[in-house]
Order: structure tokens, then sequence, then C-alpha cells
């Protein structure tokens, strides 16, 4: 029996994947702010991870170390107070966890953290990039920069370590596709700006898989695009979704609404990535949802 330590265990992704990794009988401890418990063989462990680091002794003996904290980036005003908090959850934490693994007397074989497919930064039209692609130098590509990099060091202990680039994820219940459907639901959905900016993405079964895949095949370490092989334009999910919804995609959302409204935050809506998973491709991976129509179909059915 495998034994796993999760961050963001609890988010939309985390809590998928300790549902995955519970079924099939590992062991999973699940770091969060809430009390301690144990929930359908899952235990949660609480934890203050910038206030102290009595919750190291819990890296001791763990066989993977699966970092997914992180909170909402997209969608929000890049005040100082977003961008701290964003930083703490994902390159703070990351450094702690390489800290926690490097004070382990029986140390964990893998450290798998998810980054972002915004590393790359905005793409240009129909600009394919896969994981050998340089990084971008927005806010998000710098602050994906450093999140790889705060885990990185693992590597330097005997670690394998992954990078999980996400793109966004389409499934029921919450992620992107709940925020783009209620638009669409209110009859106020379009394509924002021009709508040729690239939108990758990931259906929720196809990152958990990918992700198992991760957990499970020593050969595979690095930076990996956790993504659909085919990306599609701003403009076309925009449609597909209308479509799926049965709700109209004719009002462009106008470039300086959102710049208004986000400052800074709008560049992640206007600018987009056309990230290709070229690493799994190369290790045989198989998509259950490769098309975005299918994907959008059946994550809003029932």
């Amino acid at each position: 029996m495998r034994k796993h330590l999760v961050t963001g265990g609890t988010g939309f992704i985390g809590s998928a994947l300790v549902r995955a990794l519970a079924g099939r009988g590992d062991a999973v401890t699940v770091l969060t702010r809430g009390a301690d418990r144990e929930e359908q063989g899952v235990r949660y462990a609480h934890w203050h991870p910038l206030d102290n680091d009595d919750w190291f002794r819990l890296v001791e003996g763990q066989d993977t170390i699966l970092h997914l904290a992180g909170g909402q980036a997209v969608g929000v005003r890049y005040t100082k107070a977003v961008k701290l908090r964003l930083y703490d959850a994902r390159v703070t934490i990351g450094r702690q966890l390489v800290e926690a693994v490097e004070r382990a007397s029986l140390r964990p074989r893998t450290l798998i953290s998810a980054s972002g497919v915004s590393y790359y930064g905005g793409t240009l039209e129909h600009t394919f990039v896969d994981e050998t692609a340089g990084a971008g130098t927005d806010f998000l590509a710098k602050l994906c920069v450093d999140w790889e990099a705060a885990t990185e060091r693992a590597a330097e202990l005997g670690v394998r370590v992954v990078h999980a680039r996400m793109a966004p994820v389409l499934g029921k219940g919450g992620g992107s596709l709940a925020t783009m459907a209620l638009v669409f639901k209110l009859f106020a959905g379009g394509w924002i700006g021009s709508g040729r900016q690239g939108f990758s993405w990931v259906h929720l079964d196809d990152a958990i898989e990918i992700w198992l895949r991760l957990i499970d095949d020593e050969k595979i370490s690095g930076k990996v695009n956790v993504t659909s092989p085919h990306p599609v334009s701003n403009k076309e999910v925009s449609k597909a979704l209308g479509k799926q919804l049965h709700r109209p995609c004719w009002i462009p959302v106008p470039a300086l609404a959102l710049e208004a409204a986000f400052g800074e935050g709008a560049e992640p809506f206007l600018t987009g990535q056309w990230a290709v998973p070229k690493v799994m491709q190369s290790h045989g991976f198989t998509w259950k949802y490769p098309e975005i129509e299918p994907a959008l179909g059946q994550a809003l059915s029932g």
C-alpha cells in the first residue's frame, strides 16, 4: 500500500484525486486548515503552513508528496495582498515541503507539484507550445516559474520531481466550467476580446488519470503539461459551451470592460496558451475526452 501526503486535497481537483487514491486502496493524508478527522478512509491532518513546522513530521515515511495548494488565480484583481496570498500558497509552501523532505530520515520517493500552462505566458494564435518552450513574462508566468523552482530543489535530495502544468479543468461540480457556464445561463455568454487567444483545457477524468500515471510511473519526471491534445480558441470554446447550454453566443466581451473590472488580472482572459501534452503523448497516454464538445457534454450532463 502506497502512502501519500496531499496539500490542496479539499479543492476541486485535489478532492477528486484523493478519492481516486483512496478508492484504489492507497493511504492518503490530506493537510487541511480544518480539524483532525478521518473520512472514508482518508486522514485529514490540521496544519498551519505559514505559522509553524509541526506538520513536517507528517512527511516522514510517505511515498509521495502531492502539492496542489494554490487558491484562485484567475478572475481576481491582482492587488498586492492577492499576489502575496497566491505566492505563499504556491511558492512558500512549496519551499516548506522541500525543507520537510530534507529533515525526514525516511524521505518520499516522489514530489509532484501542480503548476500551470500560464507558465508560457500568452502565446501567438495557433502557436503550439510543449514542455520545452520558455516562460512568459506576465505575473502568472513568473509565479509558475517560482512555483516550480521552489519544489525543484527536492531533486537534489534524490527525490523524483514532477511539475504538473495544469490547464483549466472541465468537470462537474466546480472548477473553471462553473463560472463559464453561469455567464451563459444568464444569457450573457460570448467570447472574450478577439476570441482568437488559445484555450488549453483538460477534462477532470483525464486530469486525474494523468496525475495517477505521474504518481505510478517513475520514468516520468520534470515538466508535464496536463492538457487535452487539442487546445481551441476562446471563440471556439465559447460557441461549444453556448451550444451545450442552448444559449446564444453572440456578444463578445470587450477587453476594456475586463481591464476595468480586473486591472492586471484581466490578462489571463485576454491572452491564452496553445499548450500541448507532448510528454504524456510520448508515454502513450490515451485521453478519454480529447475533444472539447464531448468533454463539455459530459461535464454539463445530469
